[in-house]
């Protein structure tokens, strides 16, 4: 039996007095971070991993836009096929830069610098509070606080 992981349960931060945005880096961390996630759909996630914490108001706001604004807080599963809404998510991603110390080895194989890219591949994992990326230090989970 190895060692038993940490499990941290990230809706409560939703009782903060501000929004927030973080990125999970998938990693075998022994940290393992869950959130409702999808708006009224009220799925559950769990990912372990280091969390970053991003502060982009510019691509909270689109991200809300697009997820309150645009699906009404449901999640978004049905619309991705619609390439004006994919568009708009891989913009409010692409925003977003790691604040961690730049890696000179792993920049080399990622030509972004420390920008988020969606990840394609998982786009249909790719719901209101629970988005799939790519980072320079590999795969990741961008998530923020959820609508409902």
């Amino acid at each position: 039996m190895g060692p038993r992981k940490l499990h941290v349960d990230l809706d409560e931060l939703d009782l903060l007095d501000h929004d927030w945005l973080f990125v999970v880096l998938h990693a075998a961390s022994g940290v393992v971070h869950h959130l409702q996630y999808g708006g009224t759909s009220c799925l559950q996630g769990a990912v372990e991993g280091h969390l970053v914490p991003v502060q982009v108001p510019d691509s909270y706001a689109a991200l809300v836009d697009l997820f309150v604004g645009d699906f009404h807080g449901t999640g978004g599963f049905e619309n991705w096929h619609r390439s004006a809404h994919a568009d708009r998510l891989r913009a409010a991603v692409e925003a977003v830069h790691l604040p961690v110390e730049e890696d000179a080895a792993a920049l080399r194989a990622w030509p972004f610098g420390s920008t988020l890219r969606l990840d394609d591949d998982r786009l249909d994992e790719a719901c209101e509070s629970w988005i799939p990326v790519d980072t320079p230090h590999g795969k990741g989970t961008l998530v923020w606080s959820n609508s409902d």
